[in-house]
């Protein structure tokens, strides 16, 4: 079941499903391994899905740009009426 994480960095990241990618056109491959995963994560600001390892790998390396705010926010948007998520499933992550 997809659900928004908490981003030590304070990136917006969903976990979900190989099958909840179908939702947006996706089909559980990580857009940078290209190998199939049974769970990954929606990096939204990226418009981009990973792996556990390719998501952590990422993370580490990651820097947050204050400016990219408008576009992650409404990529995150997107992705929450995609596959479903509320308002109180952001708060559980913060």
């Amino acid at each position: 079941m997809a659900k928004i994480i908490k981003n030590e960095k304070g990136f917006k990241v969903i976990s979900c499903s190989m099958s909840e990618t179908t939702k947006f056109c996706g089909m559980g491959i990580c857009d940078s391994c290209s190998k199939a995963a049974f769970n990954g994560y929606v990096v939204c600001v990226l418009n981009r899905w990973y792996c556990e390892k390719c998501y952590q790998e990422w993370n580490k390396e990651a820097t947050y740009y204050p400016e990219d705010v408008n576009y992650e926010l409404s990529k995150f948007n997107q992705f929450k009426k995609v596959l479903n998520l509320t308002e109180a499933d952001n708060e559980k992550a913060n």
